[in-house]
């Protein structure tokens, strides 16, 4: 399972760096790629959709979702649904791990 690690404040939550490392979501050495906006999560979901040779219709009938939600999702759009975003992360075997420092 791929994990994403947050950080940053997006649109649709409480969320920031986000990491994967799965197929061609991981650095060649392995190492989590941080990506650091609602974009950047968009692009990690588009490419493991494809790796998964999903189509956007595809994974939104998996996801329990509709094709429009995962092209905004995919284009980074603000607002989207974070409950939605999640089912979607978890079809793709995506998971978010939250991280920061304590205040």
């Amino acid at each position: 399972m791929t994990s994403l690690f947050c950080r940053r404040s997006f649109p649709f939550g409480n969320i920031s760096s986000i990491a994967a490392a799965m197929n061609g979501l991981s650095s060649h050495t392995g190492s989590p790629l941080v990506l650091s906006d609602a974009k950047g999560l968009g692009q990690a979901v588009r490419r493991a959709r494809k790796a998964s040779g999903l189509t956007q219709t595809g994974l939104a009938g998996l996801a329990g979702t509709g094709p429009r939600f995962i092209g905004d999702l995919e284009r980074g759009k603000p607002g989207v649904e974070f409950g939605k975003v999640l089912d979607v992360l978890a079809v793709l075997g995506l998971r978010l791990l939250l991280s920061g420092e304590a205040t």
